[in-house]
């Protein structure tokens, strides 16, 4: 059966045809159809977050979907269509997957169904850093970068900038610096051929105000299943590029940095560089 609910959407009428279904005895529904206009929308919306967190009331209806699903021993996939972070600590672990569509466009729903169904086999990198509650976060009125974004944030993240996962696995092997060049060996320990996206980061110990570490360069690496990849990273001027105090600007800066590659912004092996 489908699951539909039409009209003045609400999370009540949602929660009344799940329990509908449970006391029917009815498989779960291969179908969530939820059709209403923007103002009831709107609506609907001004009563919830007046009476608890929004993001709380979405983490209650997952569950719900969830234990539906899986009390029939059916699997359960969440699709995001969102447009920047949202609040998932409290319910990231209830479904069997997460997948962050963003808002993909026109043909996003045959993109999301090559995925879902394997036919592609999915290689993204988050571009920000998802937080386990705003309570990791400096007050929003604090435009201090101290404390914002995987460059200048101190805590453990729910999902780091640069992390992504795939249909296949990737092991990092010993990262060396060859002449004027980070040489890095990745090799595909799955079974299906898969893209990885190898990140170069640096930081400069001496620079107490300066980021945590800051992106410099990254490579998308196709690697067949079984088969070991060199991916070799150019260590130029721009990679050197810092804020001098002097001149005022960035500029490539001499000095002692750590070179840092990986996966994403907290999966890193680290190799001491003069440039």
């Amino acid at each position: 059966p489908e699951l539909a609910v039409k009209g003045s959407w609400s999370v009540d009428r949602l929660r009344k045809e799940l329990e509908r279904l449970r006391k029917m005895g009815l498989e779960p529904i291969p179908k969530l159809n939820f059709s209403t206009t923007h103002d009831a929308w709107l609506k609907e919306y001004s009563k919830m977050v007046s009476s608890a967190p929004y993001y709380r009331v979405c983490a209650d209806l997952i569950k719900d979907v969830c234990e539906l699903f899986h009390a029939k021993s059916k699997k359960v996939v969440v699709v995001l269509n969102i447009c920047g972070i949202i609040e998932m600590q409290s319910w990231k672990d209830m479904p069997d997957a997460i997948l962050n569509a963003w808002l993909p466009g026109q043909e996003g729903g045959a993109a999301i169904a090559e995925v879902l169904l394997g036919d592609v086999n999915p290689s993204g990198k988050l571009p920000v850093t998802f937080y386990r509650g705003v309570d990791q976060l400096p007050p929003f009125e604090d435009y201090d970068m101290k404390g914002h974004t995987y460059r200048f944030f101190t805590g453990e993240p729910l999902f780091p900038f640069g992390f992504g996962l795939s249909y296949t696995t990737f092991r990092y092997g010993k990262p060396r610096i060859q002449g004027d060049r980070l040489v890095v060996p990745v090799t595909n320990t799955g079974r299906r051929d898969g893209v990885e996206v190898v990140q170069l980061y640096v930081r400069r110990p001496d620079d107490p105000d300066g980021p945590l570490k800051t992106l410099r360069d990254f490579r998308r690496v196709a690697i067949p299943a079984g088969k070991t990849v060199r991916v070799s990273f150019p260590l130029t001027d721009e990679t050197f590029r810092w804020w001098s105090e002097q001149a005022q600007d960035m500029v490539p800066l001499p000095g002692c940095y750590e070179v840092l590659c990986g996966g994403s912004s907290e999966d890193l092996q680290r190799l001491d560089y003069t440039f």
